[in-house]
């Protein structure tokens, strides 16, 4: 509340044109150190004029809220902000950069981790092969309800829509499911041992 009632005291304030003229000189002045300060071969150009710019306006905010001389020249309040500024920029740029590192590292493992999980195409056929195999013995020991309600769920039906078309309760379409993993399972298992 106390804040609010500072800002409107702010903004009612006015000022002479003399206070004015030497407000505009103070500020070119700030901006001037901030652009020397800032042309840093480290600081990009484009974040260059924002920090410029929010140097200028953090200072003339301080200029305005000022009511009485401190016992600390107003220079060193000017050194003192293009200082955090330019921490805080650093600060960000490295928070950035180790974000970005990091990224790149989850990037190059995933990468090597996908070279290193393919497999021979010879080995992926004889496999494919296999399980085909596999599948049709497992598709014959299925009774007509089990093959329709597979059909189903190859087509992406959930088990509600299968029940509602068939006819028969949801609780008959999951045990169906159930038998028909159990079927596949075992058959799986006869043929790797």
């Amino acid at each position: 509340m106390q804040r609010i009632e500072q800002r409107n005291d702010l903004e009612n304030q006015t000022f002479s044109t003399n206070e004015v003229l030497l407000m505009e000189a103070q500020l070119n002045d700030i901006k001037q150190r901030a652009m020397q300060s800032f042309a840093d071969y480290s600081i990009h150009e484009y974040d260059r004029d924002d920090l410029i710019q929010e140097t200028v306006i953090r200072l003339y905010q301080k200029m305005r809220a000022a009511e009485e001389p401190h016992a600390t020249p107003f220079e060193h309040y000017i050194n003192r902000t293009i200082r955090r500024r330019k921490l805080d920029y650093r600060r960000k740029k490295m928070n950035r950069q180790r974000i970005f590192d990091k990224y790149a590292q989850s990037v190059k493992y995933e990468t090597t981790y996908d070279d290193y999980k393919q497999e021979d195409p010879l080995d992926i056929v004889i496999r494919n092969e296999m399980l085909f195999a596999v599948f049709k013995e497992a598709l014959a020991t299925l009774t007509p309800i089990e093959y329709r309600v597979c059909q189903y769920l190859y087509q992406e039906w959930k088990p509600a829509e299968i029940a509602k078309t068939m006819d028969i309760p949801p609780k008959k379409v999951y045990n169906t499911i159930y038998r028909v993993r159990k079927k596949l399972k075992a058959a799986l298992h006869m043929n790797v041992d």
